[in-house]
């Protein structure tokens, strides 16, 4: 049986391959680290006191193997599938960000049906979607201006801690 992680970094990758602006890439590059950075504080804030998901280990990789090929594989060739292909007309943007939160949403429901992800403390496949266009937006603020994207972010890092009782 394929390992199911595997399969989506192999998918990302090619994904970014296909569609990727590779001539462009050092202008991606800053959002990228974003992306990984702001995982990263999320699995600081959630080894800390709990977590809302978390990915399961599969067949082949332990937990922090998975993790780590999301963090490092998966998100960053996303992120820059989503920001090569980013439309200009803004009724095809928003489409942009829904077609992603779909994708996103699909491939967390199987995860999650097949029990390689995990909700615990009120997180649910819903938040998730909602946390996913709060992620691709703040994905495109941050590649068009990085200095409205890291207070934007600090607010909305808050607004979840606070929601979901870590602070």
């Amino acid at each position: 049986m394929i390992n199911i992680h595997i399969a989506l970094a192999l998918w990302a990758v090619l994904a970014a391959i296909r569609w990727g602006d590779w001539k462009n890439f050092k202008r991606y590059y800053p959002t990228l680290l974003y992306v990984i950075a702001c995982d990263f504080l999320y699995k600081i804030f959630a080894l800390d006191k709990y977590h809302l998901w978390r990915l399961q280990e599969d067949f082949v990789l332990n937990h922090m193997a998975t993790y780590f090929m999301y963090v490092l594989i998966i998100f960053p060739m996303t992120t820059f599938t989503f920001l090569s292909t980013y439309p200009t007309h803004l009724k095809k943007q928003i489409f942009h960000i829904i077609k992603w939160v779909f994708i996103f949403s699909i491939v967390e429901w199987i995860g999650w049906k097949f029990g390689r992800m995990t909700y615990s403390h009120g997180w649910s496949i819903g938040w998730s979607a909602f946390f996913d266009v709060n992620m691709f937006i703040m994905m495109r603020i941050h590649y068009v201006n990085y200095l409205w994207a890291i207070p934007l972010s600090a607010v909305c890092t808050c607004l979840y801690l606070i929601f979901f009782n870590y602070i």
